[in-house]
């Protein structure tokens, strides 16, 4: 094919951040559709995209040429000042690989500019690029270079020598002068003195044209593009833009008129072409090198350990059958040569273990090693369960073992910082990964540089369908007529959809990865670029995962498991209040108490089976051993979750067990016929049709990957082995049907990396950034996410809905409907899809916010609404994502409820959680507290289960907490963490004059004594309304009214011992016993109830002590009442009565001027969602607006927005019990006596004399006196 006589040398892409709109795949298909025999990308001082482009790039046949556009600073990298230029300071210098050596100088230099150079940009200096010249090729650069400012500053000389120094450096035959033609009038005036540079120093000229969009009608959308990035609008006039529309990729014709008048400038550029020629080996493995003692190998080390290892666990004398097992192992790990690996991945658990950090037992394929369990990377005895070696690592197909490590998530950074520490800081480092911009964002982005009002851009992004989560523009012009309509009818709409449509799904944004950490052999900015933002401490790759793993680098997912926590403290717990040592892996897994707790389902906060569902499966299941919950948490996903009735009622001999062949028998008798796990399927295809393991593994991961090519070649090899083994064809047949079935259910279910997260705070994050312990919203509420794990490259597909939302998606994932949980590919019109509805949310957080109470469980907590599928259309192979959210059987992805997978893993640790629940309930309850402390809704349900367990939860106390919820005998004592406004600071004072110096014997005592200028006023009130000073005996109303007097005795006595001042009682008694003294205050009559219930909500989050509705639960039967806990089972329109209190209202009004009213109602239980109609507001009015317990009838209304309840008639509980209200009788005591007090005169002697008023009239009533100055 003949190619064009041109090749663009200065070229930018998305990956130029929010100033490139060229997108990867688009630039690489232009360039092939244009002819260009090779191509260069030069991003601002970034490598970012190099990787793809290379290979996309090398796949159309064109040849990359990676480079950079690199930011020169003026003087040293390293100064940060007003000299250096600010944002502006720094030169651009076009940088491009020749050869391998090159390419490792170019990642030195972009890791160098922003490891050591940032200052607005990534710099590097003349001093780093002349030790890093070796392989590069350089062009002058554009208009912002350092020849051409000289030039555009009328000092020719200085040009010319800055030009003689690059070309010194770099060479004569790899530095060329590069002149542009964007129809600026000052680039001709330097083109030309440039050419005159050329001439006079020898050096070639070469033609670019410094491309940042690829079409020459995308100008406009590259200005947007640039506001988004500025946050400035298209209607600033003082706004950074460009200057014409020339900057888009033109082809050679373009370019050979751009340049008629020095045609050597297009010929050189494939001079320069033919010189770059960098060719990357992306066959090697790069792991770290662990150190062996000495006399030993890699793979003698590893045998020795396994071996070891294999004793230890088995005994002296395992069996053959172990030791053939672990032979094997060890004979496939050194022929791939993973020794390293394995010995890098042991000594992190090994120095885990020996700090006392909690180290999860192994999850997916890893649990199948028996080196592994044998090195005590796992916990999982792979014999015993039957789980294979070649899930984990198939000697038929040759890639990097892949294992995920969880630890107690409040330590995982510190394993971090040992593998840094031991293979080096600089070869150890998190992975980048990149935002982009979806459908809605791009019109809302760009609906905001137009300068269009939030109400504007909000009903048009609102008119994008939801569905499928990463819809186009162009799908959703075409499945939204109303939104074509308004893009042909409105000319500011159609211009919002042009320049959006240019910009949808570039990339926005750099992260860094949840969870991923590269370990190389090396430095590693001999492998890959580095990266490091301004604002956080870690070093990062400059390459995302898939360039990371392609390139052989060792990659480790370090995920932090809250579990892990929680079983760690109750351990330190048992050992603090019992003196009980204990070992996670001798506890017995055989424990009576635990397996008649998982019978009895009482398993709220026992990790994995807390659910309504798998409480209500415990019961019908009642579980005997550990391989019975396996099995549970195993089929407790969407699609074997069908099979739940079945299996119960085979294990309980309710259901007859037919087996198609003997392997069925053999392979799946412990679960009673019934294929579960993927290891099955592998066994079954050995033993019928003769596959070798590692044919069997192809076999699964064809199933997985639901590869109907693949899949057809597999049955026919399957269906030959049975027939030529003697199994008959059709039971063959019918053996692979039900292998098939399992295969739609059987494996992990992902989502692309562009999948945006709905927190439970209201914001968003992409799926890559999630972190363990965040608060995601499902459809069941907040729940803490375990970690983002990565699931492989695989087909996605895109699902649309008809509200517009989208995502991107495996086909297999399970989406949720009205008919339950359905996969992606098997949405059907009829099916409604469960959807976020933002506003209600947002409305839901507000009142939360305001009422500071909990949130009712189920629908009123994550309000939905239900859309229709449009389609579900296939589209590209690439890396996909999966959230572990424990307890929880969803996530909000785009706007759209879909399956949280890896349901198989954990049930060891699920046996543990409930081993520690039905054994040590006390200790386990305690930590479960502690890992909760800032989950205000968490914490009042753990503490209703330790009350329904029959423990005392006891408020926080000075004399007695910790810092976290601690044990003594039978009582949980809250921990002063738990209270606002208690810093760390405060909380260690306070600790650590009590270890000091004894008990606090009084409030004047404990002023005296901890350091007040950390426990400041502030504090001490946060205190006694929590409660924390009622072992002192005093009332706490008392308490707090004299917190002022306390302190300015306490800050005397402070004062008087720094200055070395003592009284004569001082000398006679000990200071932790002298507090100040003075005369006893009148005691102070205790709070009402709900005035201490307000306080303890107001600094705790929560009522410890009582409930302000506790009063009134003798009513709740005889009335009828649905709690909100008790709602998510009641159907549309069912009529209820509910009893709360009102914790936040909204009044509005209708169209016609009637008022009407939004209400959270709390209850003993949660929350729910009331609206009241003017008709029932009418009369409700003065009761929501009081804080009088509350009776609401109405209907259950699963709308637009979500599970509300209507009111039809709201009064208040004495009316309902048939009393009248009663309203405030005059006279009755105010809610606070306020006293203002004007300056002047002599204020100083009454406010005196008001102090000794209040003093001689005590009471209940707090007094706010405010002085006017």
């Amino acid at each position: 094919m003949q190619h064009a006589e041109f090749v663009h040398l200065h070229v930018h892409s998305e990956y130029s951040l929010l100033d490139g709109a060229a997108q990867l795949e688009k630039l690489v298909k232009k360039a092939k559709d244009l002819k260009f025999p090779a191509i260069a990308l030069t991003d601002h001082g970034n490598l970012f995209g190099g990787i793809d482009f290379y290979l996309a790039a090398q796949k159309a046949g064109i040849k990359p040429i990676l480079g950079a556009e690199l930011y020169v600073a003026p003087g040293k990298h390293t100064e940060r000042g007003s000299q250096d230029g600010g944002y502006e300071g720094a030169n651009h210098l076009t940088v491009l690989v020749r050869d391998l050596a090159g390419y490792k100088n170019l990642i030195k230099l972009v890791s160098k500019a922003y490891l050591e150079g940032f200052y607005y940009k990534p710099r590097v200096d003349r001093e780093l690029l002349a030790r890093h010249a070796d392989g590069l090729l350089v062009l002058s650069g554009c208009l912002n270079s350092e020849v051409s400012r000289a030039l555009s500053g009328g000092d020719f000389e200085k040009a010319k020598q800055t030009a003689g120094w690059y070309q010194e450096v770099f060479g004569r035959d790899h530095y060329y002068m590069e002149i542009q033609a964007h129809g600026i009038p000052e680039q001709a005036r330097v083109t030309a003195e440039t050419l005159r540079i050329a001439h006079a120093i020898g050096a070639p000229v070469v033609g670019t044209n410094d491309s940042h969009y690829l079409e020459a009608g995308h100008g406009r959308a590259h200005e947007a593009l640039l506001c988004i990035q500025t946050g400035s609008t298209l209607a600033d006039p003082d706004r950074w833009k460009f200057s014409t529309e020339e900057f888009y990729v033109k082809s050679a014709e373009e370019m050979a008129l751009v340049f008629a008048e020095t045609p050597e400038a297009c010929r050189n550029t494939l001079a320069v072409a033919e010189r770059c020629n960098l060719t990357l080996d992306f066959g090697n493995f790069h792991l770290p090198k662990y150190v062996v003692p000495e006399g030993h190998t890699l793979e003698t080390y590893l045998q020795q350990l396994a071996r070891d290892g294999l004793r230890k666990r088995y005994g002296a004398t395992p069996g053959d059958a172990l030791e053939a097992r672990l032979g094997h192992e060890l004979a496939v790990i050194e022929k791939m040569g993973f020794a390293g690996y394995f010995l890098v991945v042991w000594d992190f658990i090994h120095y885990a273990r020996q700090a006392g950090i909690a180290v999860g037992p192994g999850r997916g394929s890893s649990a199948g090693s028996l080196v592994a369990y044998c090195l005590g990377i796992t916990n999982i005895d792979p014999m015993r369960y039957g789980l294979l070696f070649e899930r984990f690592l198939n000697p038929e197909r040759v890639s990097m073992p892949d294992m995920d490590i969880d630890f107690a998530d409040d330590r995982r950074d510190e394993v971090i910082r040992y593998v840094a520490d031991k293979y080096g800081r600089d070869r150890v480092a998190h992975i980048i990964t990149f935002g982009t911009l979806g459908a809605k964002a791009a019109i809302r982005d760009v609906g905001r540089v137009l300068g269009m009002t939030y109400t504007e851009v909000d009903r048009i992004a609102k008119l994008v369908p939801n569905f499928p989560l990463n819809i186009t523009l162009d799908d959703a012009y075409q499945k939204s007529p109303p939104l074509a309509d308004m893009v042909k009818s409105q000319a500011s709409v159609g211009e919002l959809w042009a320049i959006a449509r240019t910009l949808e799904g570039c990339t926005r944004h750099a992260s860094v990865h949840a969870s991923a950490v590269v370990i190389s052999d090396e430095p590693l900015d001999e492998h890959v670029p580095l990266y490091k933002d301004p604002k956080r401490p870690e070093l990062i790759t400059g390459y995302a995962m898939g360039p990371i793993e392609k390139l052989g680098l060792l990659k480790m997912d370090f995920l932090g498991l809250r579990t892990l926590t929680v079983l760690a403290n109750t351990a330190k717990l048992l050992k603090a209040s019992r003196g009980i040592d204990i070992d996670f892996d001798a506890l017995p897994l055989d424990d009576a108490k635990t397996y008649a707790m998982l019978t009895e389902a009482k398993t709220f906060g026992v990790f994995q089976l807390e659910s309504s569902g798998m409480r209500e499966a415990l019961r019908g299941l009642k579980p005997e051993k550990l391989e019975d919950v396996i099995a549970m948490v195993s089929l407790y996903r969407p699609g074997p979750m069908d099979l739940i009735p079945d299996f119960i009622a085979r294990k309980h001999g309710r259901a007859k067990i037919a087996y198609e062949h003997p392997a069925m028998e053999k392979f799946t008798r412990e679960t009673y016929g019934i294929m579960v796990y993927q290891e099955q399927i592998m066994q079954i295809a050995s033993e019928m049709a003769g596959f070798t393991m590692g044919e069997a593994d192809t076999l699964r991961r064809a199933m997985g990957k639901k590869d109907r090519e693949l899949m057809g070649k597999q049955r026919d090899k399957f269906l030959a082995g049975c027939v030529d083994r003697g199994t008959q064809a059709g039971k063959a047949e019918r053996v692979w049907e039900l292998m098939e079935k399992f295969a739609g259910y059987g494996f992990n279910k992902c989502l692309t990396a562009d999948t945006w997260i709905e927190m439970a705070n209201g914001t968003r994050k992409p799926i890559t950034a999630v972190r363990e312990g965040d608060l995601v919203l499902t459809k069941d509420g907040a729940h803490r996410a375990r970690a983002v794990t990565p699931s492989g490259v695989r087909r996605v597909g895109r699902l649309t809905l008809t509200n517009g939302l989208s995502v991107r998606c495996t086909p297999d994932h399970p989406i949720f409907t009205h008919r339950g949980w359905v996969n992606a590919e098997k949405l059907g019109p009829g099916d409604g899809v469960a959807v976020l509805d933002a506003v209600s949310a947002a409305f839901e957080r507000v009142a939360a916010r305001r009422s500071g109470g909990t949130r009712a469980a189920a629908l009123a907590e994550t309000p939905m609404l239900w859309a229709a599928p449009v389609s579900f259309v296939l589209e590209a192979t690439e890396p996909t994502y999966d959230i572990e959210v424990p307890g929880a059987g969803s996530f909000i992805a785009n706007g759209i409820a879909v399956h949280n997978s890896h349901a198989g893993a954990y049930a060891l640790v699920a046996y543990q959680t409930a081993y520690f629940k039905a054994n040590y309930p006390v200790e386990f309850m305690a930590a479960l507290l502690t890992s909760e402390m800032g989950d205000t809704d968490k914490i009042v349900k753990y503490i209703e289960e330790c009350r329904a367990m029959g423990l005392t939860v006891s408020p926080p106390d000075v004399n007695v907490s910790a810092v976290q919820f601690s044990v003594a005998g039978d009582t949980i004592r809250f921990g002063l963490a738990a209270i606002k406004n208690v810093g760390e600071a405060a909380m260690e004072s306070i600790l650590a004059t009590r270890a000091g110096e004894g008990a606090f014997k009084t409030l004047d005592d404990f002023c005296a004594r901890v350091d007040l200028r950390l426990v400041n006023r502030r504090v001490i009130e946060s205190l006694v309304k929590a409660g924390a000073f009622d072992s002192l005996g005093l009332p706490r109303a008392h308490l707090l009214a004299q917190t002022d007097a306390a302190l300015e005795g306490g800050q005397r006595v402070q004062r008087d011992r720094l200055e070395g001042q003592a009284s004569f009682f001082d000398a006679l008694i000990p200071p932790a016993a002298a507090p100040a003294r003075r005369e006893p205050a009148e005691i102070v009559a205790e709070w009402p109830d709900d005035q201490r219930l307000a306080y303890e909500k107001e600094v705790l989050g929560f009522y410890i002590s009582g409930h302000p509705l506790a009063q009134y639960a003798a009513v709740i039967e005889s009335l009828g009442v649905t709690t909100s806990a008790d709602l998510a089972a009641r159907s549309h329109g069912a009529r209820v009565t509910l009893l709360g209190h009102v914790a936040a209202l909204k009044e509005t009004a209708t169209k016609s001027g009637s008022r009407m009213a939004f209400v959270t109602l709390e209850d003993m239980a949660g929350a729910v969602e009331v609206t009241v109609f003017p008709e029932p507001f009418k009369t409700a009015a003065p009761f929501l607006r009081s804080r009088e317990p509350l009776v609401v009838r109405g209907r259950v209304d699963d709308g637009d927005k979500g599970r509300v309840i209507l009111a039809e008639d709201v009064r208040l509980l004495e009316q309902a019990l048939g009393g009248a209200p009663r309203p405030r009788a005059a006279g009755a005591e105010p809610g606070a006596c306020r006293i203002r007090v004007v300056a002047g005169g002599d204020p100083e002697s009454r406010l005196v004399a008001l102090r000794k008023i209040c003093e001689a009239h005590p009471g209940g009533v707090p007094v706010f006196v405010h002085v006017v100055l």
